[in-house]
């Protein structure tokens, strides 16, 4: 028989090991910084995060390091963007990290693009029309209001996993709600000249911002997505430009570098650079930062005022 004196020793113990885990702070891995940035924001003190990606890459196809699956292997939640934006590289890591707190159905697993109704989903599954996308365009993040439902995405996963701490993440998820809220609204107001102006871009990758502001996509470097530029789709795109007196092309970081020369040569466009995820250019250092980057970049392509008018002066104008 144990001693008292024994079961006593093994109950503190238990009670600080009890204690102990209760005071870890989660250990979150996302696909991407914007999901970093988010869970920062919402964890607080109560988590510690990764992103696998840096944001410098194209999603797709990311290159996966030997220390992804290390960090999969600790992580009590892993998030991800979702719409098949990481299918090429994520389901093989979360089968070979063999983490079941993480695995897709478990709490740990956070699907970034729940309840994001998506755009442009194929009628068609046929590959030979490009590298489709077969649940749509997975670039709503670049969307602040689609941005928002990743946020509630990201606050729900936590609550889930750490229940006891539901009135801390709550708190800080209607402060930073607060902040974006406020930012959808500046940015509301200041993109309303790009409503109706007409630009190119390399990749499918503006869909969500032109369907939140109004510009509007009249065609793509890429002939079909993930199909490089060809000489005679070049050639046509050229034609299009001239024609409809296009002067704009925007192009995802890490697209820019592939844009043919022979289009702004020939069109006299400017050429610009977007961030599609945080940290994708120096400037888009948050989720802010970068939504404030994107429709700056835009608006001076088309050389709009890329700040509002002092409030007073708005006042005055609109009593006039």
């Amino acid at each position: 028989m144990l001693s008292t004196a024994f079961r006593a020793l093994i109950t503190l113990a238990l009670c600080a090991a009890t204690t102990w885990s209760q005071a870890e702070k989660l250990h979150c891995v996302t696909t991407i910084p914007d999901l970093a940035d988010f869970v920062r924001e919402i964890g607080g003190d109560e988590v510690t995060v990764e992103s696998l990606a840096t944001g410098a890459e194209d999603l797709h196809n990311v290159p996966v390091r030997p220390t992804f699956l290390v960090r999969l292997q600790r992580a009590d939640v892993f998030f991800q963007l979702g719409l098949d934006a990481e299918e090429a590289w994520v389901p093989a890591l979360l089968e070979q990290c063999r983490n079941p707190r993480i695995q897709p159905g478990k709490p740990g697993f956070v699907n970034g693009a729940w309840k994001i109704t998506p755009l442009e989903v194929p009628d068609s599954l046929n590959r030979s029309l490009g590298n489709l996308h077969p649940r749509g365009n997975p670039h709503f993040n670049i969307d602040p209001l689609r941005g928002r439902q990743l946020v509630i995405n990201v606050a729900t996963g936590l609550i889930r996993v750490r229940p006891e701490k539901e009135d801390y993440f709550k708190q800080r998820f209607a402060a930073y709600s607060a902040k974006l809220k406020a930012k959808i609204e500046e940015w509301a107001e200041l993109a309303k000249p790009l409503k109706g102006k007409e630009l190119i871009t390399f990749h499918r990758d503006l869909s969500y911002l032109a369907d939140r502001y109004g510009f509007v996509v009249v065609g793509t470097v890429e002939p079909r997505v993930g199909i490089p530029p060809t000489g005679p789709h070049v050639a046509r795109l050229i034609e299009l430009m001239k024609e409809r007196q296009v002067k704009v092309v925007a192009a995802g970081h890490y697209y820019a570098a592939r844009m043919p020369g022979s289009i702004a040569e020939e069109t006299g466009c400017k050429v610009v650079t977007t961030s599609l995820y945080v940290n994708g250019v120096p400037e888009a250092s948050s989720y802010l930062a970068m939504v404030d980057y994107n429709l700056k970049t835009l608006l001076r392509a088309f050389d709009l005022p890329t700040e509002l008018p002092p409030k007073e002066a708005a006042s005055k104008k609109d009593g006039e």
